[in-house]
């Protein structure tokens, strides 16, 4: 039995040598006589003997051997000439490959010794056979020539120039153009500039296949078609992305792939780079033009044209910014602070500059473009000269005052416009300029919607509650001493106005809208005079109790506010909360929950809980926008109500402010880094 095992066990083992002998000689016939490049270059000699070319078209014998190119700058070794023969043959141009002359004249300015070959074209440029080189394409070896172009990013793709272009590289530079117009960098940092919530893309285009994750992908493993299913499908190809799915054309898609693949960081010498290119890793980079930052940082989410993302569409929403609501009610510095702060745990980039890469310029450009949507309205000039409608006035009014300013002026949480103190004070262009921008960062709105005969017909309604004759007072400028006026200021007026003058019992009276249009004798007037019927006292006065104060007291207290009108606050104050937190609650539940979530964290409508969102919103801001709503928004107006909802009370809309205030658990001020 032990014999029969031997026995077997020697047959097996010459078989098993026999085996690899026969392999080894397989393999050395297959290097030494069936070698690739040997193939080819017999058949280039072949070619160069027939009859294919013309006699002038004949090429010099190349000698059977293996031929490389050395580039020392770049630390590369290329072999591809020991099939690619003809490369540099101008006359070779219609024969097959691999024998046929390099395309186009780009070797006339990229020459073979300056960059080889594998710079541009990608692949292992030591290796000789060509299955490892060219043909498995999942190997991604090559570049594919749908997507050659790429190549050209790495040198001579410069982002931000204003008119990009390269002349045999459209595709790639019709990749960038839609990369910028589509708003990509509005997530995605690229070359230390642009949005922190998607990866960098700065060395896209060097990664290897190791770097991406093929296990959702349902056509070839490639790195192209990778992107290609990414961008289509974002969300199943990187479960849980956020990325929008892009709808391009075939041909478009293909370039933004182009683009993305010819993404590097620089690893060659500097001689080799434009200049613009390379400035850009350097932080020395072309600012946007006034019509590109917008588009470039903002329009992936808010929309091309700030239209905004419905919150019932989409997993995340985002506000629309075009919104003629919300446009009446955003200063420029809620605005502001939330471009540099943005929405902690929302999509919202905080685009301060050390954070982005942005330019302070480029963001207040991008402010301007948000602004623009706010109409400019008319002019007083042409609205002084009609005479108005009343019945058209009157319908304005109830349609868009009343739920403010009470039934024919008589106030509510809002000043009483039919106070004759005021009437008797205000001049037509203070109203109407009153009508036009609002007072910034309070409940009342910038109107610039109405048309010429809508402010002249609501200027004659104001006007018919007025019953006493216009007073008088002359256009002199007020000298005062600013720091006894703010001493003053902070005895007389902070009870009711607020400790910054940014409104409460009394109105935002060092709002900057507000200083704009009230002239110096405008003030010292109704200072000296007060309201009748108001909690505002005339302060010239005899005050019973209370010192009437000098005149020469009050000069100071109006240069002091004069001088307020210049300063830039180191925050968004948000005024005194007047309403009740605790009744606010239980509206709130009630009217709001539904949409914003209980606890304010944004179900299906912005988070009201943010403590960026409560740091730009004054209370202010959210009476108007609860007052107001949204148009063409779920956002109702719940001073007006609907069919659906009802219209709740000016003290119930203050109830629900003071308890969005409650939220707010500190203040972010605008130099908080």
């Amino acid at each position: 039995m032990e014999d029969r095992y031997i026995s077997l066990f020697r047959t097996l083992t010459i078989l098993g040598s026999l085996l690899a002998l026969i392999m080894l000689i397989l393999m050395g016939i297959n290097e030494y006589f069936l070698r690739d490049w040997e193939t080819y270059q017999e058949e280039y000699h072949r070619l160069n003997g027939s009859n294919t070319l013309t006699s002038p078209e004949k090429t010099v014998d190349v000698k059977v051997e293996i031929h490389q190119l050395t580039v020392d700058p770049l630390n590369l070794v290329d072999r591809c000439p020991s099939c690619h023969l003809g490369i540099e043959n101008p006359v070779l141009k219609n024969v097959p490959q691999p024998f046929r002359a390099h395309p186009g004249s780009l070797l006339s300015f990229h020459s073979t010794e300056k960059f080889g070959c594998t710079s541009c074209h990608r692949g292992s440029g030591r290796v000789l056979e060509v299955q490892d080189v060219c043909q498995d394409t999942n190997k991604e070896s090559i570049h594919s020539p749908v997507y050659i172009q790429s190549a050209c990013g790495k040198c001579h793709l410069a982002i931000f120039d204003e008119n990009p272009a390269l002349p045999g590289a459209e595709k790639l530079y019709t990749g960038l153009n839609i990369f910028k117009t589509e708003g990509c960098l509005g997530c995605h940092k690229l070359r230390q500039v642009g949005g922190i919530i998607g990866p960098d893309l700065t060395d896209q285009g060097n990664k290897i296949r190791g770097s991406y994750r093929f296990r959702y992908i349902t056509g070839p493993l490639t790195i192209p078609n990778w992107l290609k299913e990414h961008f289509l499908r974002p969300d199943n190809i990187s479960p849980g992305s956020a990325m929008l799915a892009f709808n391009l054309p075939a041909d478009n898609l293909e370039a933004l792939i182009t683009f993305t693949l010819g993404l590097y960081r620089p690893h060659f010498p500097l001689e080799y780079y434009s200049f613009n290119h390379l400035g850009e890793f350097k932080e020395r980079r072309q600012i946007l033009g006034d019509s590109e930052v917008f588009g470039v940082f903002c329009s992936a989410c808010h929309g091309k044209s700030g239209q905004g993302k419905n919150y019932r569409e989409y997993k995340t929403g985002v506000p629309s910014l075009n919104n003629l609501d919300f446009q009446a009610v955003a200063s420029r510095d809620f605005i502001e602070f939330s471009v540099l702060k943005g929405r902690t745990a929302r999509q919202m980039t905080p685009w301060n500059p050390e954070i982005t890469g942005v330019y302070q310029g480029e963001i207040q450009k991008a402010i301007e473009y948000v602004r623009q949507w706010r109409k400019k309205g008319p002019e007083f000039g042409s609205v002084k000269n009609m005479s108005g409608n009343l019945a058209t006035g009157q319908e304005l009014y109830a349609e868009n005052c009343i739920f403010c300013h009470g039934e024919n002026g008589a106030g509510g949480i809002a000043v009483n416009l039919n106070n004759q103190d005021f009437l008797t004070l205000a001049s037509d262009e203070f109203i109407f300029l009153t009508l036009l921008h609002g007072r910034s960062n309070t409940a009342m709105p910038a109107w610039t919607r109405f048309s010429t005969e809508q402010f002249a017909s609501l200027l004659r309604l104001i006007r018919s509650w007025q019953t006493q004759p216009r007073f008088k007072y002359s256009p002199e400028k007020i000298e005062g001493h600013v720091l006894e006026g703010q001493n003053l200021f902070d005895h007389l007026c902070i009870r009711c106005h607020g400790k910054e003058g940014s409104g409460g019992i009394g109105p935002a009276i060092l709002n900057r809208d507000f200083l704009t249009v009230a002239s110096d004798q405008f003030l010292l007037q109704t200072i000296s005079r007060g309201r009748n019927h108001t909690a505002m006292f005339g302060w010239s006065k005899d005050l019973g109790q209370l010192e009437r104060v000098k005149t020469e007291d009050l000069r100071n207290l109006v240069a002091f506010m004069r001088a307020m009108a210049d300063s830039i606050p180191e925050q968004i104050y948000p005024g005194q909360s007047v309403g009740r937190p605790s009744a606010g609650k239980n509206l709130y539940e009630k009217y709001c929950s539904e949409c914003h979530g209980y606890d304010g964290e944004g179900k299906q409508a912005p988070a009201l809980q943010n403590q960026e969102f409560l740091s730009a919103a004054s209370n202010g801001f959210l009476l108007a926008t609860v007052s107001l709503g949204r148009t063409g928004t779920n956002m109702p107006s719940w001073g007006k109500g609907s069919e659906k909802y009802p219209a709740l009370s000016g003290s119930q809309r203050n109830d629900i402010v003071a308890f969005l205030r409650s939220w707010q658990m500190h203040i972010i001020k605008k130099t908080d880094k």
